[in-house]
């Protein structure tokens, strides 16, 4: 179950949670259930963080790639200048050619390198965002829950669990 199906299922659960007489800011939970979507929420969290490593090592792939191309970029200009040097008649020409290559393959790879960190920064800011209000969801309904609690221990009030209120909450 994923981590935003977790989080809709505790607010149905607080939602259509039993209220007592008295006090109808106050929902009772069945304990049991709302342990489970909490072990389930702990369960799946660890998937966020797997998905930040696997950018992590997308960055580092998309820089390694784009390290390569530059590398074969100049390789492949200083061969040409070799070339163009060694032609007598042209060697002028060949040395504006060449650095001309070598700054256009400087700027690609300037280029390249830019694009592979912006586009690992703007990952890395949207899974912080998405984590970001993951937390706050978790944070607000653990907030709830416990006051919840608090209000039930403050009223002296005991859950009894009978098995037959399933049967008759779900009809």
């Amino acid at each position: 179950m994923e981590i935003l199906d977790l989080i809709d299922k505790l607010e149905d659960m607080v939602k259509n949670a039993k209220q007592p007489i008295l006090n109808k800011d106050q929902v009772i939970l069945e304990q049991d259930e709302l342990f489970g979507v909490i072990d389930d929420l702990r369960t799946n969290m660890p998937t966020a963080i797997q998905d930040a490593q696997w950018v992590k090592r997308d960055e580092e792939r998309i820089i390694a790639a784009a390290q390569e191309e530059h590398d074969r970029i100049v390789a492949e200009a200083k061969e040409r200048a070799r070339a163009l040097v060694e032609q007598h008649e042209i060697t002028m020409m060949a040395n504006a050619e060449a650095a001309s290559i070598v700054n256009d393959a400087r700027q690609q790879a300037h280029d390249i390198f830019e694009g592979a960190f912006n586009y690992a920064h703007d990952i890395m800011s949207k899974l912080e965002n998405q984590l970001t209000v993951y937390y706050e969801v978790i944070q607000e309904g653990r907030s709830d829950i416990q006051k919840s609690l608090d209000a039930m221990k403050a009223q002296d009030f005991e859950i009894e669990y009978r098995p037959d209120d399933e049967s008759d909450d779900n009809r």
